[in-house]
């Protein structure tokens, strides 16, 4: 029981774990187009109905177009116990509606009758089709919406970095010594009493 609710709602709260990925991501070596492309994979990947199979999918697809395996691992995070009801009634209707609009229902009804929950192959044909067309339109808007965050983050964090660097070189930067008040004002009197004295001596000699 404990181990699901750690599931359903971790210890720290989503907040701190979002700040906690953001910042990892945001230190990973690779491009800013890698690692969306990883992102994008793993959330397209989330959309089809292989339930197990999600991590094994989005790697061969981060492997295909390029993209970073890591990242392809944290995308499938989009299909998890609060979406995943949501995402398999989008996929039943979507493709109801595929299967409708393209004139498939003949083939479907070979399968084993009209696609439903009591009829289990036309049923996960059914949304196999449709996990595969939302997996095709999700693919492109989490990987500009990704990108878009990623390069954000970066550039705060190397802002912060320059920030930092500035400061630390103002303070080792060495400064010029400065005479104090007293000591100048001291001078100035000795300066001025050898004067006068010379002077004295000068008037009575003439």
């Amino acid at each position: 029981m404990k181990k699901m609710q750690k599931i359903l709602w971790p210890k720290k709260g989503f907040q701190r774990s979002f700040y906690y990925v953001r910042e990892r991501l945001s230190r990973m070596s690779g491009s800013t187009h890698a690692l969306s492309l990883g992102m994008a994979c793993g959330a397209a990947a989330s959309m089809t109905p292989f339930l197990g199979l999600h991590f094994i999918i989005a790697a061969v697809l981060a492997y295909l177009v390029r993209g970073n395996l890591f990242t392809s691992a944290i995308g499938t995070l989009v299909g998890n116990p609060w979406s995943f009801p949501l995402i398999w009634a989008a996929d039943n209707y979507v493709g109801a509606f595929v299967i409708e609009q393209f004139g498939l229902g003949p083939w479907v009804a070979g399968l084993g009758g009209v696609a439903g929950p009591d009829m289990p192959m036309a049923f996960f044909f059914q949304i196999t089709i449709g996990g595969v067309v939302l997996a095709v339109i999700t693919f492109p808007i989490y990987y500009g919406s990704f990108y878009w965050l990623l390069a954000g983050w970066r550039r705060h964090r190397e802002r912060k970095k320059a920030l930092r660097r500035q400061q630390k070189a103002e303070k080792q930067e060495p400064r010029a010594p400065e005479l104090a008040p007293y000591e100048t004002d001291k001078a100035d009197d000795v300066v001025v009493t050898l004067s006068s004295a010379d002077f004295n001596k000068h008037d009575k000699a003439s």
